[in-house]
């Protein structure tokens, strides 16, 4: 049965469903958030100094591959 699909913030949603009497929660949109937060912190070290361009780029490219490895995507809704 299902009970619905709820929006949380820009990129995050939730669908509960019921699954033989229990509650089952499927998560989407959280690949796409926690990349989003990681670009934001190495922006951040990039603005500091902290971090080169190339080192930017590198470490976008294992965040993305990382978290869209790692957690459901909006595109799975």
């Amino acid at each position: 049965m299902y009970l619905g699909r709820y929006k949380i913030g820009k990129n995050f949603m939730f669908q509960v469903q019921m699954c033989k009497g229990k509650r089952k929660m499927n998560k989407y949109g959280q690949a796409e958030y926690a990349y989003g937060i990681l670009r934001q912190i190495s922006e951040k070290l990039l603005a500091e100094g902290i971090l080169t361009e190339e080192q930017l780029k590198q470490l976008n490219a294992l965040n993305k591959e990382g978290c869209f490895r790692q957690f459901c995507t909006a595109l799975a809704a």
